[in-house]
Formats: C-alpha cells, structure tokens, sequence
C-alpha cells in the first residue's frame, strides 16, 4: 500500500505540476513507488499454495506486461484528444482504486524470517543493466563498433554471467533462476 502510495502521490504531483523539473520531482516519486510489482510477487509466493503459484507468477507477469503496451497506448491516445496532464490523472485515479482494493482484498503477508539482501547480486544486476542501457543509449553517438560502446556491451555480458552464478549459489537469490525455467515464467517474460 505504500508502494502504491507514493505511485499515487507522484501522480497527483505530475498531473498539477506546472514545470519541467516538478514533472521530474513527481516522475521520481512515481518510480520510488515502482516496488509494487515485486512486491505482488512477493505477496503471492506468502499467500498461494505451490500447485497455485507458478499460474499466478505467470499472471502477474503477463498483467504487467499488457498493462504496459495498453498503458503506452492510452496515453498517446489521451495526449493527442485531452491533455498530458490527463496520463498522471488516470495513473492516479487508478492507484487510488488498487490502495483501497488491496486494503480490501489483500489479507496480510504472514511474519516470516527475512532474507538478508543479496548485495553481491544486487550490484552485478545494476552494473550489467546500466552498461547495457548506457551502451545502448550512447552507441548511435558514440559508433557501435568503438572501444567505449564494445567494452559497455563486454561488461554487460560478463556481469550477467556473474549474476547468474551468483544467484546459483545464494541463499536466499534476488531471482531464483529455477523459476526463470518455469514455462508459465518463461512464456510470460517472452510475451
């Protein structure tokens, strides 16, 4: 609900604000609300029996991805007929609706033992997806084939080895990549 939350409140910010820099100041409280999804991952591994879970991963995966083409959709449709304020008006109004459904309808994750943070994955996951978005973003600029471009890609490759070994051999793994190998995950991601 926190999550949420701040979605709703960033929104509210983006739909009022009356410059560039208060559209990023609610844009970043927006993405500090961003946790929702791994949260309902979370939130259905605590709740849903096994035989249950891989279908609803699956689900969740799937919802999140079509609420993403559907979402990019609306708003060009909502920019072009309305008003750009009218995307973050939408954003919050929804978030709004999923605060008070899920205080509805979620019951409480049981009080469980908590994992510690796997941070040696955590920072091979962020290095291999930053060197993949810098490098991706700055090729066209900077040329495919030039050392800083090929040496980003390098990196990225090398770093995504690293964390998948590294999530092999964790206790307690930031993605459990024996779920990558579920079909109901596989088929989702790949859709």
């Amino acid at each position: 609900m926190w999550s949420l939350g701040l979605f709703a409140l960033g929104s509210l910010v983006c739909a009022l604000a009356g410059s560039i820099d208060l559209l990023i100041v609610g844009r970043v409280v927006q993405g500090l609300g961003a946790g929702v999804g791994p949260l309902a991952l979370a939130l259905a591994r605590d709740r849903l029996p096994a035989e249950r879970l891989t279908t609803a991963v699956g689900l969740l995966l799937a919802a999140g991805s079509v609420g993403a083409v559907v979402g990019l959709l609306l708003a060009g449709v909502l920019v072009d007929h309305v008003s750009v304020p009218a995307i973050f008006w939408v954003l919050f109004a929804t978030a709004l609706a999923l605060v008070v459904l899920v205080a509805v309808a979620v019951p409480e994750s049981p009080a469980g033992a908590r994992a510690p943070l796997d941070i040696p994955g955590a920072l091979a996951l962020a290095g291999a997806l930053g060197s993949l978005t810098l490098a991706v973003s700055r090729g066209s600029a900077w040329g495919w084939g030039s050392p800083r471009t090929v040496s980003l890609l390098i990196a990225a490759a090398a770093l995504t080895v690293a964390f998948a070994v590294r999530e092999r051999m964790a206790r307690a793994p930031l993605v459990d990549p024996r779920a990558l190998a579920l079909r109901s995950i596989w088929s989702a991601n790949l859709a």
